[in-house]
């Protein structure tokens, strides 16, 4: 019906095929994105005179143009924030790679992912967990820590409940000078 040599049913198997077995790693990716895209309108919302201009209706906003009210609208514009810009950028070019399932191009974009983050938060790992970075972009649009920064946070304070103050009471007796 297109007019050109299309097989339909090979089509239709093909559509199945990725419908019986979908790619964990893809889920992984779409699920993130999606959370973080809905965390971005949460602080929009918070940010915005008439939120619902711009988040509600038809046309709706896509990520990226989300992303670049999120910066245009933040208060500050320093190095850290154009880190976490890009941070957001490559994590929406890796959901379009995912999503036109083009695997070298998923390859290439994780990598460019992981180098963002690890720029934005001075990090030494090579590799991080999609996890990792989505919580870290919740944390900086809060505070501006990292999910690394909070559990720096979470170890000190493990340390200081835990060894210095029970230490504290945990000494031996003074005994009485002569």
């Amino acid at each position: 019906m297109a007019g050109v040599d299309y097989d339909g049913i090979q089509g239709l198997l093909r559509v199945l095929a990725a419908g019986e077995k979908p790619e964990p790693f893809a889920i992984e990716v779409l699920a993130f994105h999606a959370a973080v895209e809905y965390e971005i309108e949460v602080v929009l919302r918070k940010l915005l005179n008439r939120p619902d201009v711009l988040l509600t209706g038809s046309p709706k906003l896509g990520f990226g143009q989300k992303v670049k009210v999120l910066l245009a609208l933040w208060p500050t514009d320093d190095d850290a924030v154009r880190k976490f810009g890009e941070v957001l950028k490559s994590f929406q070019q890796l959901r379009d790679a995912v999503a036109h399932m083009d695997q070298r191009e998923v390859a290439a974009c994780r990598e460019n992912l992981m180098t963002a983050y690890r720029i934005m938060i001075d990090g030494e790992k090579e590799d991080y967990s999609l996890a990792e970075v989505a919580q870290s972009i919740c944390l900086y649009m809060s505070n501006g820590t990292t999910i690394e920064g909070l559990s720096a946070l979470f170890d000190y304070a493990d340390k200081l409940v835990n060894k210095d103050f029970l230490g504290a009471f945990s000494r031996p007796p003074r005994t009485a000078e002569p």
